[in-house]
């Protein structure tokens, strides 16, 4: 990744694993979230969809019961063999929408991970 790629994220990333499940206008889905923020997420998957393909997401986060549910779009797409870990393959999503109950829950996730409150 480089420098410029680095600086256009405003939103800092927290590692997880997450199951997800996501549709477009061909399928379901069903993979794991490696990375997410506030503004969206990566997706581990054998099988990237095509850069700026619109899809819907669903996913809980870990000890809450109501589902993250958000419209995005395919930004970035890896391939088995393009990153410092050969074998992840992927896509970067950015959130185009997010109920603002999902914002809200996602908020406060994302601030005991990255040590802004306490657990």
């Amino acid at each position: 990744m480089t420098k410029a790629s680095r600086e256009r994220r405003r939103e800092r990333r927290v590692p997880v694993q997450i199951q997800i499940q996501y549709k477009t206008a061909d399928g379901f889905f069903q993979d794991y979230i490696r990375n997410l923020s506030l503004g969206g997420i990566f997706i581990e998957t054998e099988k990237p969809l095509p850069m700026n393909t619109k899809l819907r997401v669903e996913f809980c986060l870990p000890d809450m019961a109501d589902p993250i549910t958000a419209d995005g779009i395919v930004v970035h797409t890896l391939r088995v063999g393009q990153t410092k870990n050969p074998s992840v393959s992927g896509m970067g999503l950015r959130f185009s929408a997010l109920e603002s109950s999902s914002k809200q829950r996602l908020e406060s996730y994302l601030q005991v991970k990255n040590g802004v409150v306490p657990p």
